[in-house]
């Protein structure tokens, strides 16, 4: 826990309360700039307990994990609390639990408000760590980086779209739709995270109550499919027939 932000997560932020951490002696943690330099594909083995899974579908699947762990509390840090946090890769260690998919991440201090005259409170999260993430990893697995963006963009939409359901309405967020909704980045750049879902109406049966039913669609499929087991997600761009009970 984040001693200055411990206030912030509680209520339903409280699930995410011990996900960023202080270095703690003796806790064993993994150097994220080492591991985007060498170490994903021996990770990804001990992750999948075999050498011959598809490694693509593998990396796009354990980003699911560290997305999933890492974007909700540094996105609320940022936009609620107005918090910097050090999320730059080469200061941050992971905490991998016995499954090796990230627990917690480790942070060399606590951070700092953020200027008051800085409005792209999003900016650090996405230029230091997203960016430099995703590019590491595509260099060592020979993955698209569209579909790890596609991951980190689908986890970013989601969690803002919880946060105004939990009543942080729009007046209370400082402003970050550019993230989801521009083409172009501050930079100039082209934007990754330009939309990364859409919503479809699609009909429904005969005999519903209403007529049509709305589908969160990602723009890119994660490609998770291609380990044994697993099937099309429900949010899938390949999905043929998407049905409203499974989403």
């Amino acid at each position: 826990m984040i001693p200055a932000l411990a206030p912030l997560f509680t209520g339903p932020l409280e699930p995410f309360s011990t996900t960023l951490r202080l270095p703690k002696a003796g806790e064993q943690t993994v150097s994220l700039s080492r591991l985007l330099e060498h170490g994903l594909p021996e990770l990804l083995r001990r992750y999948a307990g075999s050498p011959d899974l598809d490694q693509r579908a593998l990396l796009s699947v354990w980003t699911k994990f560290y997305f999933s762990r890492l974007i909700p509390p540094v996105v609320a840090a940022s936009l609620l609390g107005r918090w910097r946090l050090p999320v730059a890769v080469e200061q941050m260690g992971l905490v991998l639990n016995e499954a090796w998919v990230p627990e917690a991440f480790v942070l060399p201090h606590g951070g700092a408000a953020f200027d008051k005259a800085h409005v792209d409170v999003l900016q650090p999260l996405v230029l230091e760590n997203l960016r430099p993430f995703i590019e590491g990893a595509c260099a060592q697995i020979k993955l698209s980086p569209k579909v790890l963006w596609s991951n980190a963009g689908n986890y970013l939409e989601w969690f803002v779209g919880e946060l105004r359901k939990a009543g942080f309405t729009p007046n209370l967020l400082p402003p970050f739709e550019h993230w989801l909704e521009q083409p172009i980045d501050a930079q100039g750049g082209r934007n990754p995270l330009f939309k990364p879902v859409i919503y479809v109406d699609l009909p429904l049966a005969d005999g519903a109550e209403a007529s049509s039913w709305q589908w969160r669609q990602r723009r890119a499929c994660c490609i998770r499919y291609r380990l044994p087991g697993e099937e099309l997600c429900s949010n899938c761009p390949l999905l043929k027939d998407p049905q409203p009970n499974l989403v």
